[in-house]
């Protein structure tokens, strides 16, 4: 939904693009309104201005689809530094915890700290 009002958006913001649209209605109108002999160009100019028309949506939605690609690229490079940073601070937290582990089975094994196999055991 988002990526059709962007690209309603830079549809009306183009001047010829509105002229197109513009003159491709006053032209649909005009060959309904006068069945002549001649109208046939007013058929093949319409024609032609309704394929100019849906030719300039088409290319407004790649554009705005590549803006949208070029969103997420930028998210994911911002998500893949934080994963890193992350992962550094894990493997941080992991060194602190092993060192802490072997202080406390130093500690066990020298006496200095009473060994609870169960935490309910000692309250």
């Amino acid at each position: 939904m988002a990526l059709a009002v962007a690209m309603g958006k830079s549809f009306f913001i183009q001047p010829g693009c509105v002229m197109d649209g513009a003159l491709a209605i006053v032209a649909l109108i005009l060959q309904v309104l006068l069945e002549k002999k001649g109208t046939g160009f007013i058929v093949v100019v319409s024609l032609w201005r309704v394929l100019r028309v849906v030719e300039t949506a088409f290319e407004l939605s790649d554009e705005a689809i590549e803006v949208k690609i070029d969103g997420i690229i930028s998210q994911f490079q911002a998500l893949s530094k934080e994963n890193r940073t992350l992962l550094e601070t894990l493997a941080e937290k992991d060194e602190v915890i092993k060192m802490l582990e072997e202080e406390l089975n130093r500690l066990k094994e020298n006496g200095d700290i009473p060994f609870v196999t169960n935490y309910r055991e000692a309250i």
